[in-house]
């Protein structure tokens, strides 16, 4: 390899070490000082006839294949582990509800939740399904699904929808921590790739003087 040449690889390691410490382009997510709040949950009961499909809880399901029994209130983040006992207005054993909160989000940003039951749970986020843990677990297993979601700035509506069939758990979990895509260099990465371009061109020099006192 000709000094020259070797003086431009150099020189191509300079400039990409410093293109790599100054410029931000790997995207990270981080999180922030911001907080999401969540008012408590509206609670509906229901006492299940038949054994929820993929389908869900829909109008033709609650109307014909479940009993209303009242309303209760959950705290917004909540776990409750019932056992085989009973759950609400005396019912037990084929349970479920669907939930309803208020999420104020102060800016953009990705929110964790997690949605549990010991059998199936789906949650919501302004009617689109975010979180999807819907099936029947036998004995006493508990399952649970996570997302991290986008949610724009302002007021949403969250709805968990949740069925136990038998043993009866349920839980809902966020830190309310708001995280955000930050872009940021890679100055460590750039220094060391800076220093090799600044020993190759110190190199190529050494070797051109070392050349011309031989001649």
């Amino acid at each position: 390899m000709s000094l020259g040449k070797l003086a431009k690889i150099g020189i191509v390691f300079l400039a990409v070490g410093i293109a790599l410490a100054v410029i931000p382009f790997k995207e990270e997510t981080v999180e922030t000082e911001y907080r999401v709040q969540i008012s408590d949950w509206n609670v509906t009961w229901y006492y299940l006839l038949s054994e929820p499909t993929s389908e869900g809880f829909t109008e033709n399901y609650l109307t014909n294949s479940a009993l209303y029994l009242g309303n209760a209130t959950f705290p917004a983040i909540f776990w409750y582990n019932w056992g085989d006992e009973t759950v609400f207005g005396g019912y037990g054993g084929q349970i479920g509800f669907i939930a309803k909160a208020e999420l104020e989000m102060p800016i953009d940003g990705f929110v964790k939740f997690e949605a549990i039951s010991s059998d199936g749970a789906r949650l919501y986020i302004d009617g689109e399904l975010v979180v999807d843990a819907w099936e029947t677990r036998w004995g006493q297993t508990v399952g649970s699904g996570w997302a991290i979601s986008e949610i724009k700035a302002g007021r949403h509506m969250l709805e968990l929808h949740v069925y136990m069939w038998g043993w009866a758990v349920t839980g809902f979990e966020t830190d309310r921590i708001v995280m955000v895509h930050e872009r940021k260099s890679e100055p460590l990465i750039g220094l060391a790739v800076t220093c090799i371009g600044l020993v190759i061109i110190a190199v190529s020099k050494f070797m051109a003087s070392t050349k011309k006192q031989k001649a």
